[in-house]
C-alpha cells in the first residue's frame, strides 16, 4: 500500500485541489519521498506540476516532466548533511514518459532520527527559484512477536511456523524494539503485508510462472483494534489470506506450487510502521469513502518558496509528501489444510478430515 502511492496519484491531487487550471502560472515541484532505513538505497521523486487545457494524461505521456539539475539534501537533526544525486529511472510502457530523473543517495538512514528535505531547482520555463521542504521522523522498528521465527519440531528439528490461515490469526507486535542508542519513535500507524512466491507447471511438468502476490490491509491500522495479550495486534480474519490466494490460481491446466520446506522463504510476512505525516497524507488523500460528491481536502507536510526574477518571494503549502517507514517480517509457511483450501499442490500431508 504505501510503496505504492504514485506520482501519477500526487499530480492529480496537485492539479485537482491546488493548481487552478485556468490561473496565471506558477511554479510547483511535486515531491514524493518516504524513507524507510532497511533500503540500500533512498529514492526522492520530483516532478513538475504541469497545467494544460487538454488531455492531462497525453500532455503527461508526452512530455519529460523531470526536475533537472535540482539540488536535493537531507538534512538530519544533528546537523549532518546528505547529497543526493540524479538518476535516470526508466518506467514501464503506460501513461506517462519513459524515463524519469529521481534523486538516490546510499547513505545510511537511522531510526528514530528527524531529517528535513530540501529541494532547490530553477523553474526552466519562466527561471523562478523554487525552493521545497518538509520534516520527518524516521519511526522505529516495530517487532513481530507472533510468530515467532521459528518452531521446534521435536529433537534438533526446526521449521518457519505454520499458520493455520483457515482459522482467524492475530499478529502480535510491538511498536518498537528499543536499541542502545536509538531515539523511541514508535509509529503512529502500521500496516501488514505477506508476500507470497509461487511457481506453476502445466500438464507437462513445465514451469510456466514465477510471480510473487502481495496480500495486504486495506488501509493503515492503530494495533488497538483487536485486544490480544501483545502491546499491538492485527487480526488476519478466517480463510481471507486463502480466497485471496485463490482468486489469482485461476488457470485450471496449471498446478501452483511454493517452497514448502521447513526453512522456505517463499512467504514473508512483514509489518510496516509509519510516521504520522504519511499517514496524515494518506488518511486525507486515499479515497477510502464511497461517496463521490464528498470534496476532500489534500495534505501534504511540504513547504514551497518562490523566488521570482525580480526579487519578490511567496510561500504556500506544497504538494506531495516526505515520510517515513520501518520494517519487520517473519517467514512463514502455510498449514496443510490452507494448502489445500488454496488449491496449492505442496501439501505434505492429506489435510486434517476437518479441514473445509
Amino acid at each position: 500500500m504505501i510503496r505504492s502511492v504514485g506520482l501519477f496519484f500526487l499530480l492529480l491531487v496537485g492539479c485537482k485541489n491546488t493548481v487552478e487550471i485556468l490561473a496565471p502560472y506558477k511554479s510547483y515541484i511535486v515531491v514524493y519521498g518516504i524513507l524507510n532505513p532497511k533500503d540500500s538505497v533512498q529514492t526522492i521523486r520530483l516532478a513538475w506540476a504541469y497545467q494544460t487545457q487538454g488531455d492531462a494524461i497525453v500532455y503527461g505521456k508526452e512530455n519529460d516532466l523531470s526536475v533537472y539539475n535540482a539540488q536535493v539534501m537531507l538534512i538530519r537533526d544533528d546537523s549532518q548533511t546528505i547529497v543526493l544525486y540524479p538518476d535516470t529511472l526508466q518506467k514501464e510502457p503506460g501513461s506517462f514518459y519513459p524515463t524519469q530523473v529521481v534523486y538516490r543517495t546510499k547513505e545510511r538512514i537511522y531510526a528514530g532520527r528527524t531529517y528535513t528535505l530540501i529541494v532547490r531547482a530553477i523553474d526552466p520555463k519562466d527561471g523562478t527559484l523554487v525552493e521545497v521542504t518538509g520534516q520527518c521522523q524516521v519511526p522505529s522498528t516495530p517487532y513481530i512477536i507472533q510468530p515467532d521465527t521459528v518452531e521446534a519440531l521435536g529433537g534438533n528439528l526446526q521449521s518457519h511456523p505454520r499458520i493455520p490461515f483457515e482459522k482467524d490469526y492475530i499478529v502480535g507486535f510491538t511498536a518498537y524494539r528499543q536499541r542502545s542508542g536509538e531515539p523511541k519513535a514508535p509509529g503512529v500507524a502500521f500496516e501488514l503485508r505477506i508476500y507470497f512466491a509461487y511457481y506453476a507447471k502445466d500438464n507437462n511438468n513445465n514451469i510456466v510462472a514465477r510471480d510473487t502476490l502481495v496480500y495486504k490491509t486495506r488501509f493503515p491500522f492503530s494495533g488497538e483494534e483487536v485486544v490480544c495479550r501483545y502491546d499491538k495486534c492485527y487480526r488476519i480474519p478466517e480463510k481471507s489470506f486463502i480466497q485471496y490466494l485463490k482468486s489469482q490460481f485461476i488457470n485450471p491446466q496449471w498446478r501452483y506450487y511454493y517452497d514448502d520446506s521447513n526453512d522456505g522463504k517463499d512467504v514473508r510476512l512483514e509489518i510496516t510502521a509509519m510516521d504520522s505525516e504519511l499517514y496524515k497524507f494518506l488518511l486525507v488523500n486515499v479515497p477510502v469513502t464511497t461517496d463521490i460528491t464528498d470534496v476532500k481536502p489534500t495534505y501534504s507536510n511540504l513547504t514551497i518558496r518562490r523566488v521570482y526574477n525580480d526579487g519578490r518571494e511567496e510561500q504556500e503549502k506544497g504538494i506531495g509528501i516526505f515520510g517515513a517507514i520501518n520494517t519487520h517480517f517473519r517467514y512463514i509457511l502455510l498449514s496443510a489444510c490452507s494448502q489445500y483450501l488454496a488449491g496449492l499442490s505442496t501439501a505434505s500431508a492429506p489435510p486434517d478430515p476437518s479441514c473445509q
